[in-house]
């Protein structure tokens, strides 16, 4: 069986060290992948909906109830079923013909442009190759958790306690950091908090122009 003393040293070094080695590895990875071949079908995806509101004004103007039906055909195939933000989108271009008011069509161009823009935003994310301090702060808080559970787990008392909290104190030095770089906006929710914890673009809800 192995000693408790080696067994603090394997996680104290080698083993810490490869997993961060291979988690990073993997993030790399997983970004060339996205450069290569997702970021240029996501181009011509926004290029899509960009024709799909320039059809819809030439509808609009023309009051063509026919064309604004096979505008939602195609639009609906493009937009994920299960936002509610892009299901508003739909809905917003069902609106036009109701009254042919201008305001209803400001409001569809509206949503597809908050759409457009998240989009650019998570492209740009992606396609970064610059480690963000939430990842780091991320995998430092992972490495302080797996040296918690080791020393339960196998009964290591403090042996690696110093890694403990040069992990945890990494993982708050990284946080703090990242606050520079928030974004505040008018209201507060648990997925915008999600979206900074995980460096991730964080769609923002539909305001009429007068309310922004």
């Amino acid at each position: 069986m192995i000693s408790s003393e080696i067994l603090a040293a394997l996680l104290g070094s080698a083993v810490v060290a490869s997993l961060i080695t291979a988690l990073f590895a993997k993030a790399k990875s997983d970004k060339d992948a996205i450069v290569d071949n997702i970021i240029a079908e996501r181009k011509a995806w926004r290029d899509r909906l960009r024709d799909l509101v320039s059809g819809t004004e030439r509808c609009y103007r023309v009051r063509d109830p026919n064309g604004i039906a096979s505008i939602e055909a195609q639009l609906v195939v493009l937009l994920n079923p299960y936002d509610k933000e892009d299901l508003k989108i739909i809905e917003a271009l069902k609106n036009i013909p109701d009254g042919w008011a201008q305001a209803q069509l400001q409001e569809f161009m509206d949503r597809v442009a908050y759409l457009l823009k998240h989009d650019w935003e998570r492209v740009k994310q992606e396609a970064t190759t610059r480690t963000s301090p939430q990842s780091l702060g991320l995998a430092a808080f992972v490495v302080g958790l797996i040296v918690v559970v080791s020393e339960w787990r196998f009964g290591l008392g403090s042996s690696l306690q110093t890694v403990q909290n040069v992990a945890f104190w990494l993982s708050a030095v990284f946080f703090f950091i990242s606050l520079f770089n928030i974004r505040l906006t008018r209201a507060f929710s648990i997925k915008k908090a999600l979206c900074w914890i995980t460096n991730k673009p964080c769609r923002e809800p539909y305001r009429r122009r007068d309310e922004r």
